[in-house]
């Protein structure tokens, strides 16, 4: 059975009872009051060992102490990913607002003419579309060689699956869109005399 952690293989285990040593005594508690219940076990520890001194860990925090590294691991993930994805968020955001201000000429020419909403957030939407597919590109092959690493860490583990990229990639393409579609929403409905008219 598997007695270490999940870094490590199942290894070979035999067990010893004898009176002769001290061993250990694994005990499940159902109670409400955990005080109670450890100083009942050390009296009844003190009544038939009275030479060696009572001592206690508890199984879940020696398993969470084996994990300690992995959980922590795990919340600086978390938390690095969504600042990362707002900091990108907030600089489409800007990114594509300095766009629509440069192109506020063209964009109210084109509406002039007769071009429809969507022609025009087409025209401020592509560029960002060509930016943000190159980056997912370039984060995928990195973020497959780092979990692939990460996980060849544990002997037993689940498979990268082929999937998980994708997935994750249309996450981000749509958040990275919705971003920039709100800037060149409000761009492509401005009022197109304020944007050709001149001083």
């Amino acid at each position: 059975f598997h007695f270490q952690s999940m870094h490590q293989t199942v290894e070979p285990a035999f067990m010893v009872i004898d009176p002769a040593f001290n061993f250990n005594c694994f005990i499940r508690i159902n109670s409400s009051s955990m005080q109670e219940a450890l100083a009942e076990i050390e009296g009844v520890f003190a009544e038939l060992n009275p030479v060696f001194p009572f001592t206690y860990q508890f199984m879940d925090e020696n398993y969470a102490r084996m994990y300690r590294e992995d959980v922590r691991l795990r919340d600086l993930a978390k938390y690095f990913s969504l600042l990362t994805i707002l900091i990108s968020c907030l600089g489409l955001l800007g990114l594509s607002a300095h766009v629509a201000e440069q192109k506020t000429k063209e964009i109210g020419i084109r509406k002039v003419l007769g071009a429809s909403t969507f022609s025009i957030l087409n025209v401020i939407n592509k560029e960002f579309i060509t930016i943000v597919s190159i980056s997912i590109l370039l984060g995928s092959g990195l973020g497959y060689w780092i979990m692939q690493d990460w996980l060849s860490g544990y002997a037993y583990r689940i498979n990268f699956e082929w999937w998980f990229i994708p997935a994750v990639a249309g996450i981000i393409f749509l958040i990275a869109l919705s971003t920039v579609w709100i800037q060149s929403y409000k761009a492509a409905n401005s009022n197109p005399v304020q944007a050709i008219k001149t001083e």
